[in-house]
């Protein structure tokens, strides 16, 4: 059962027990047993994972790291540099320096 389990953590996102249990065919209490002990060795890990996620879910360590990984290097996409001439147009008018207008305040 272990073995079990513990390749459907390998295989799957976050889950709730109750959904391995009704892909293995287990009863959601043996499941629940087997994923604390996986926890206890330190493969798979408890939380919160999903957005708008209800009860503990579980994930196997290494598929949680990548999806960590890969939430870090798409967000590094998000900042990359700009083009110098884009920047040039885009820091006088967040400074408020065009020309001809006076600030107040």
């Amino acid at each position: 059962r272990r073995d079990l389990v513990s390749r459907y953590a390998r295989t799957h996102g976050p889950f709730v027990p109750a959904e391995a249990a009704v892909r293995l065919g287990l009863s959601e209490d043996a499941v629940v047993a087997e994923l604390r002990a996986l926890a206890s060795a330190g493969r798979v890990v408890r939380g919160g994972f999903r957005p708008g996620g209800t009860g503990t879910e579980w994930c196997d360590a290494d598929v949680l790291r990548r999806l960590r990984r890969g939430s870090v290097a798409r967000l590094r996409r998000e900042v990359e540099p700009v083009d110098p001439s884009v920047l040039a147009r885009f820091v006088p008018l967040w400074q408020n320096a065009v020309p001809g207008e006076r600030l107040r305040g």
